[in-house]
């Protein structure tokens, strides 16, 4: 017989106990489940009636709600860590076991309570306070995903029959004259006007997550039949139009402007990313933008824009710090941190006459930092008060931007998903990651037929894809889905002509890859459909 005891130290009880037979004996093997989840700090094996010698003992499942391998493999990293401010990798490995025991068990008791403290819309705002303290240990928390889930169903208003129908026109860059021109625009005026005709707010968008369209499109001088595909296509133009992919694409709209980092070029990260417009008043606009990041959440569209993970921060209300900020302007960050440590010395070698009381923004704007700042000088002995304003200016220069958004987004989800939610996880849900890895992609690519799937074709196409850079991969996933990021898939079926251009049916997110004669024929014709091919007009066909 052989029993598993768990439990606290010294006072284990028994879980199972496991009765030897025959076959165990000859194969010199057996293994024991334990189906419960319990939290056992303390594991002991007991054998009786058999003279047994262990040469090894293997351990299958989780302790203390990670995987084995995860939670050895934490503990060494933990220990391995290089030195840095705030390092543990000076602590004993008893010490960070313990406190990753501990973390586990606060995580297991915080499940036990969190479905009974979080609070629902016809809660007042006083109780999201026990939320705001919490929210740095909700990463910990295993019920947390489902709690979201179950936030957001129980929260849908939307009804069916109030999607609105709009007409878009949408023109090529170069014919755009004024932001009344584009998608956003038209999007925008076209929801206002069908709310203004039903006399009700239409635009909540607190859908339910099976709802796959929250409007409908008929695109005049284009053929297509809008089963998703058109309105898909819809959002990825608003997401270019709003925060442009390519950075010498021109900015259509003022809502968003690039950081620093992207107009100096000199930042070793975020070089892509935007943030809302400091000089930019349309703040009900903001709130609309808020309400279509808000629809994101509870469905499975994405807005493919690059904000910096600053701003995330502050949407989030996470408290944001000055090191948060060198996501929009690391230059800054950089040069106010040595400025605070130079002695007298360096500082008039560095910066002699050169700073006065004044701070530029990112979208230029100069502000005085004090009355006729311009023309007074930064003297070493006041530098500390200095740095202090710019950080104040410099953080806070998107903040009414910010807040419009954020009340746009809190009329489409509760407030408390703000907190169970990570900066980083608001990110993803409302935008997704711009990288796209080919490994990535190729497990959302679809060929059912088995022979196509073992082609030559194929193996083309397989590697086309793999050579594509990520900018290629998303200009192929807006071709065959209308969206830009993962995670969509892509439905590939085979068309009988040979070494000619692929088409697609955005609606049903299919792919039809034609016959290719070489890997140069596939390259150079995929490549010309995807960055040529952005008009929607084959559902001509189908009206004829």
């Amino acid at each position: 017989m052989v029993s598993l005891y768990g439990g606290m130290k010294g006072l284990e009880e028994m879980l199972l106990s496991y009765k030897l037979n025959s076959s165990d004996l000859v194969n010199g093997s057996f293994r024991m489940i334990l189906e419960e989840s319990k939290y056992v700090p303390s594991l002991k094996l007991e054998f009786k009636g058999y003279g047994i010698c262990i040469s090894d003992l293997q351990f299958e499942g989780t302790i203390n709600g990670l995987e084995e391998h995860e939670y050895f493999s934490s503990l060494n990293a933990a220990v391995k860590a290089q030195e840095s401010e705030n390092s543990i990798a000076s602590f004993e490995l008893d010490f960070i076991q313990s406190r990753t025991v501990l973390l586990h068990r606060t995580a297991e008791l915080l499940d036990s309570v969190l479905a009974y403290i979080v609070p629902f819309w016809e809660f007042s705002p006083g109780s999201f306070g026990c939320m705001k303290v919490l929210q740095n240990l909700m990463p910990i928390s295993k019920m947390r995903k489902n709690l979201i889930k179950d936030v957001l169903q129980k929260t849908v208003s939307h009804k069916d029959g109030e999607t609105p129908f709009l007409y878009i026109k949408r023109n090529f860059l170069s014919t755009i004259k004024s932001h009344k021109d584009t998608v956003f625009s038209q999007i925008y005026d076209g929801v206002m006007r069908e709310e203004a005709r039903r006399g009700k707010n239409n635009s909540d968008f607190r859908f339910a997550q099976n709802v796959t369209q929250w409007w409908k499109c008929a695109f005049i001088g284009e053929g297509i039949i809008d089963h998703g595909g058109g309105f898909r296509d819809t959002l990825s133009d608003i997401s270019e139009e709003l925060c442009p992919s390519e950075a010498d694409s021109q900015l259509l709209l003022p809502f968003f402007i690039p950081c620093a980092n992207q107009q100096n070029g000199i930042a070793s990260n975020y070089r892509d990313a935007y943030i809302p417009n400091p000089s930019c008043m349309e703040f009900q606009k903001y709130e609309w933008i808020g309400k279509l990041m808000g629809a994101c959440i509870r469905s499975n569209e994405r807005l493919s824009m690059t904000l910096s993970p600053f701003f995330w921060k502050m949407l989030a209300e996470s408290e944001p710090t000055w090191l948060d900020y060198m996501s929009v302007d690391e230059t800054e960050v950089k040069t106010l941190i040595e400025m605070e440590k130079m002695d007298e010395a360096a500082y008039t070698a560095y910066f002699g006459e050169m700073r006065t009381w004044t701070v530029v923004l990112s979208d230029g704007t100069s502000l005085l930092l004090k009355p006729n700042g311009d023309n007074q000088t930064v003297s070493y002995g006041d530098r500390l008060e200095y740095i202090w304003l710019v950080k104040e200016r410099r953080m806070t220069e998107s903040m009414r931007q910010v807040a419009a958004i954020r009340k746009g987004l809190l009329q489409v989800i509760p407030k408390v998903l703000l907190w169970l939610f990570t900066p980083f996880e608001l990110e993803m849900k409302v935008c997704s990651t711009p990288e796209i890895l080919f490994e990535d992609l190729k497990k959302h690519v679809i060929i059912n037929d088995l022979s196509f799937k073992e082609s030559q074709t194929v193996k083309y196409f397989w590697n086309v894809l793999e050579d594509f850079s990520s900018t290629d991969r998303s200009h192929f996933l807006r071709f065959a889905t209308g969206r830009r990021r993962l995670p969509t898939d892509v439905y590939v079926s085979e068309r009988s002509e040979t070494d000619v251009l692929p088409t697609s049916s955005t609606c049903g997110h299919e792919f039809y890859l034609p016959k290719y004669t070489s890997l140069k024929r596939a390259d150079e014709l995929i490549r010309l459909a995807i960055y040529t091919c952005k008009l929607i007009d084959t559902d001509t066909e189908v009206l004829q």
